[in-house]
């Protein structure tokens, strides 16, 4: 770092020297002092996409979510089908509760290669974030196939069943859940909350 910040000082218009020391503060987990020197990379690389991504990531970090939704979405444009850019950019929009479009770039990365349980039921999240539940249940039955024993996903379709008044398919899979896990406390107060409505 020591290193990088005298090539700086040295020649203030190589980009090198601000995208590796940027990166290596990204590495770090030191978010806050990443972002100018990656920024400032960019300003001298435009097409550097090596410290977009990492811009995005010390974004992500700092919680500066739109911002990192914007880096995103350029280094997206270059490379659409990028799967760990996709999910990317799905976290940011999740964490802004911008459901449908975190729904859309889900669906995106669902039709590449490795599909998993965690991104199934992350999508599932999405479209019940954006009022799509009954697709919802079907991302999560996807997710409970790929990862049969994850109570975590199991209970996650339960819900959605019970929020959808499927009172008979909620009440079988939180027992599924409460079998594996029988101290799991959603499960529990959720299955309660069915046999109180019946």
């Amino acid at each position: 770092i020591e290193a990088w910040k005298r090539a700086i000082t040295l020649d203030p218009k190589l980009p090198g020297a601000y995208f590796n020391l940027g990166l290596t503060l990204v590495r770090k987990g030191d978010y806050s002092n990443a972002i100018g020197p990656l920024r400032q990379a960019l300003a001298l690389e435009p097409n550097n996409d090596g410290a977009r991504r990492a811009l995005a990531l010390a974004l992500m970090g700092k919680e500066l979510y739109r911002e990192a939704s914007r880096e995103i979405a350029q280094l997206l444009f270059r490379s659409p089908e990028d799967a760990a850019l996709l999910e990317l950019a799905a976290d940011s929009f999740m964490r802004q509760k911008r459901y449908a479009e975190a729904a859309i770039v889900l669906q995106r990365r669902l039709r590449l290669p490795k599909p998993t349980s965690f991104l199934w039921s992350r999508y599932g999240d999405a479209l019940d974030g954006s009022g799509r539940t009954p697709e919802a249940v079907e991302a999560y039955r996807e997710a409970v196939k790929l990862d049969p024993e994850s109570t975590l996903t199991r209970y996650g379709l339960g819900y959605l069943h019970w929020k959808l008044y499927q009172y008979d398919d909620a009440e079988r899979e939180l027992l599924e859940v409460l079998r594996r896990a029988p101290k799991e406390p959603r499960a529990a107060f959720t299955l309660g909350d069915i046999y109180l409505t019946k």
